[in-house]
């Protein structure tokens, strides 16, 4: 995986689920505030800081440095609560996709609502897509570095 697309596409997905995380957080200080803005909240957090962990992990250990032990803890951490997120994730784009036969389409366009709830279906497909097009790339990340970091330690004893 190219690590320069892969770098530009987290800092894209930071940018949305930082949108969404302060989207929700509004919503849940808001009058109508319910159970999904709150677990909303925490999952984009974790997937914000999971973004964080691995641009970190991008910018210091690629491609040789081994993670520390609290790196390797907190990742494993986070990448398990991210792909449990998966679901919640996948769960608010198909919500929001039946949502869409339900509402008339001549009512959306009259009242001009059309754009932002085709805006809010584009935005919650890029971001479920986005996250597991990152969660792979954070495997792979850490599969290379395990492999690079090996292949240095074992070069360094066959040399005379």
């Amino acid at each position: 995986m190219p690590w320069k697309l892969f770098r530009l596409l987290s800092v894209v997905q930071l940018i949305v689920v930082l949108y969404l995380l302060v989207l929700n957080t509004a919503r849940l200080f808001g009058a109508a505030r319910t159970w999904t803005d709150l677990i909303g909240v925490i999952s984009y957090l974790a997937v914000f800081l999971f973004v964080c962990q691995g641009l970190a992990i991008l910018s210091e250990n690629y491609p040789n440095t081994p993670l520390t032990q609290p790196q390797k803890r907190r990742f494993n951490l986070l990448f398990l609560v991210n792909f449990l997120l998966i679901a919640f994730l996948f769960a608010k784009t198909v919500d929001i996709w039946r949502t869409l036969p339900l509402v008339s389409i001549g009512l959306l366009i009259k009242n001009n609502l059309f754009i932002n709830f085709i805006f809010i279906l584009l935005q919650t497909v890029f971001v479920f897509l986005c996250h597991l097009v990152f969660l792979y790339g954070m495997y792979r990340l850490r599969q290379q570095i395990h492999t690079n970091t090996v292949n240095d330690w074992v070069q360094q004893f066959d040399q005379p």
